[in-house]
C-alpha cells in the first residue's frame, strides 16, 4: 500500500456553537476528555522521542564529516599547488562548516526536546490534579445520592406498611367477628406509621434537596475541571506548535548555512583547470632538476661494454668492439675488429688498428655482411 499523508479535516460551519468539552452531550464529556488528554501526552512522547532521534542523527552526522574534513588529503607530490587541490580543501572547509552547523541544529533539537519533555511532566501533573477534583466531585456526589436512595427507600417502606395497617383496620371495621381492641390497636399503628411516613418524607425532602445542591456543585466543579482540561489541552497543542516551528525554522537555517559554506567549493571547482595543474608540477619539476646541476642529454644511450682479453684478441676474436675514450672530448668512441685476420699489433696509446671516424659509432659485425644500402 502507498503512504499516504493523513490531512486535519476541514469541519463544516457549527451552527449549534458546539466548540468546548462542556457541549459534548449525554454525559461522556468528561470520560472523552480525560481519553484525550491522556493521549496528547502520548502525542508529547512521540514527538520528545523523535526530537531525541533526530538529534542523535545530527549528532552523528556532524562526527563523521569531521572525520572525512579531518582525514581524506590529496598527495602532496602529485598536488601540491594544483588547482584541484585548491579546490578539494575548499569543499573541506565546506565540510567543515556543515558540521558545525549539523551541531549547532542538534544542540537545538537536543535544548527543544528538554524542554518540551519537562513541559509535558508539568502537563501530567496538572492532569492528575483535575482528576483527583474531578474524583472528589464525583465521590461526594455518589455519597449524597447514596444516601438520598436509601432514605428514599426508608420513606417509601413507612408507606407501604402504614398502608397495609389501614387496609387491615378497615377489614376490621367491616368485620362482625373483629373486637373493638384490635380495631383500636390498628388505629395506633396506623397513627403511628403516619407520624413516622412524614417524618421519613421531611428527611427524605431535605436530603433530595442536600443532593440537588451537590448536584449543582458537581456540575459547577466538572465543567471547570472540563474548562481545565481544554486549556491544558489547547496550551500542548500551542506549545507543540511553537516548538515544530522552532525545530522547522532551525532546519532551513542549517540548510542555508550549509548551501553557503558550499559556495566556495564550487568557485573552487569551476577553477579546476587540467593544463594548469600539468603545467605547474612540470615546472617545478624542472626547477628541481636545475637545482641539482647539470640536466642529463635528453636521449641517453647505451655504450658497449667489451670484455678486454690479449688471449682472445692474439687467437683472433672479430666480433668485440674496442672502446676508446677521446680525452680532449671526454666522449666514447668504438672501432670494430677485423673479421678476416687476427688482431693488428697495439698502437702508442693502447690502441688497436687505425682509429674510427671521429663522433660515430662504429659496430662490428659477424656473418656475412648485410644486405647493400641497408645498416
Amino acid at each position: 500500500k502507498k503512504n499516504k499523508i493523513i490531512m486535519a479535516v476541514r469541519l463544516p460551519p457549527n451552527p449549534t456553537d458546539e466548540n468546548s468539552f462542556m457541549d459534548i452531550a449525554n454525559g461522556h464529556g468528561y470520560s472523552a476528555a480525560v481519553k484525550y488528554t491522556w493521549e496528547g501526552k502520548e502525542s508529547c512522547r512521540n514527538i520528545a522521542s523523535a526530537m531525541d532521534a533526530w538529534c542523535k542523527a545530527e549528532e552523528a552526522h556532524a562526527t563523521a564529516l569531521q572525520k572525512i574534513a579531518k582525514s581524506c588529503s590529496l598527495p602532496s607530490y602529485s598536488e601540491s599547488g594544483s588547482t584541484l587541490n585548491t579546490s578539494w580543501e575548499a569543499l573541506k572547509l565546506g565540510l567543515e562548516f556543515h558540521t558545525k552547523t549539523a551541531q549547532e541544529f542538534a544542540k537545538l533539537l537536543r535544548e527543544q526536546e528538554a524542554s518540551f519533555v519537562a513541559f509535558r511532566h508539568k502537563q501530567s501533573k496538572e492532569k492528575r490534579s483535575l482528576e483527583a477534583e474531578a474524583k472528589a466531585a464525583a465521590k461526594t456526589l455518589a455519597d449524597a445520592k447514596s444516601t438520598t436512595a436509601s432514605l428514599e427507600k426508608k420513606y417509601k417502606s413507612a408507606c407501604k406498611a402504614t398502608e397495609g395497617y389501614i387496609t387491615k383496620r378497615e377489614h376490621g371495621k367491616n368485620d362482625p367477628k373483629a373486637t373493638e381492641d384490635k380495631i383500636r390497636k390498628l388505629n395506633e399503628k396506623v397513627n403511628k406509621n403516619m407520624l413516622l411516613i412524614e417524618k421519613c418524607d421531611n428527611n427524605y425532602q431535605v436530603q433530595v434537596d442536600t443532593l440537588n445542591l451537590v448536584e449543582i456543585s458537581h456540575r459547577e466543579k466538572m465543567d471547570r475541571v472540563l474548562q481545565d482540561l481544554q486549556i491544558v489541552e489547547e496550551t500542548r497543542i500551542t506549545t507543540s506548535k511553537d516548538l515544530l516551528s522552532t525545530v522547522s525554522e532551525g532546519a532551513m537555517k542549517m540548510f542555508q548555512k550549509t548551501q553557503e559554506g558550499y559556495g566556495g567549493s564550487l568557485d573552487g571547482v569551476a577553477c579546476i583547470e587540467a593544463q594548469t595543474d600539468i603545467k605547474r608540477f612540470v615546472m617545478r619539476q624542472c626547477s628541481e632538476a636545475n637545482a641539482k646541476g647539470h640536466a642529463p642529454p635528453r636521449l641517453m644511450k647505451t655504450l658497449y661494454s667489451a670484455y678486454e682479453s690479449t688471449t682472445l684478441d692474439q687467437e683472433g676474436r672479430t666480433s668485440t668492439r674496442k672502446v676508446s675514450v677521446d680525452t680532449s672530448s671526454g666522449e666514447m668512441k668504438t672501432r670494430g675488429s677485423n673479421s678476416s685476420s687476427r688482431a693488428p699489433p697495439s698502437h702508442p696509446g693502447g690502441q688497436r688498428g687505425p682509429p674510427p671516424h671521429p663522433g660515430k659509432i662504429v659496430t662490428a659485425e659477424r656473418g656475412p655482411p648485410p644486405h647493400p644500402g641497408k645498416i
